[in-house]
């Protein structure tokens, strides 16, 4: 289960893998100071393309222990992630294969296994910097896939008692009674969509 953002995890495997100050990697559209984009040296943004949704689900059980009624939440999300890495000077192009080693490494590994998703390091490294003309900055895109999952557990409202009405000859007289239905686990029902 997701307990931090898995683009959040991304950040600390590209900030650990590449030994970088934390300034010098952010999540894409977040504000950045213009005297940090002025310095010459490396600068790493991940930015988050659309999402593909790959299967949502959800089930219902009775808890024995707390006794109640819970709805479990799972989704299944394929993410498609543009790490970008650029400077002024030459540590872009010196650099760049150091962003596959970093996916590549024991610690993402680790942080893989701990919040539920998977990258995919299988990359092609885009050179960019044409796109720049004048700037004169070595710029360079790197496409990687993140399969992650995430699930949410939270109590419902069930009712276990339902009030009936039985008419008989006509409706007179009336006759109310209680019927009291026990919910078991195994008589929880699963859905998925």
């Amino acid at each position: 289960m997701n307990e931090t953002s898995v683009f959040e995890d991304l950040r600390q495997i590209l900030i650990h893998g590449m030994s970088l100050d934390e300034t010098r990697v952010n999540i894409f559209n977040q504000r950045i100071s213009e005297e940090l984009l002025e310095k010459p040296s490396l600068f790493v943004y991940i930015e988050c393309l659309p999402s593909r949704v790959i299967s949502s689900r959800s089930k219902y059980w009775l808890d024995p222990i707390s006794g109640e009624y819970k709805e479990v939440l799972d989704v299944n999300m394929l993410d498609p992630i543009l790490i970008g890495i650029f400077s002024r000077n030459l540590e872009a192009l010196q650099r760049k294969d150091e962003v596959l080693m970093a996916l590549n490494s024991h610690y993402a590994q680790q942080l893989q296994e701990a919040h539920s998703f998977k990258i995919f390091r299988n990359a092609p490294i885009q050179d960019m910097s044409v796109l720049e003309g004048a700037a004169l900055l070595y710029r360079y895109d790197i496409p990687v896939q993140l399969f992650s999952w995430s699930q949410k557990i939270t109590t419902v409202d069930y009712f276990n008692a339902f009030k009936g009405e039985v008419k008989v000859n006509d409706g007179l007289p009336i006759i109310t009674k209680d019927f009291d239905q026990e919910l078991s686990s195994s008589s929880c029902s699963s859905s998925s969509s």
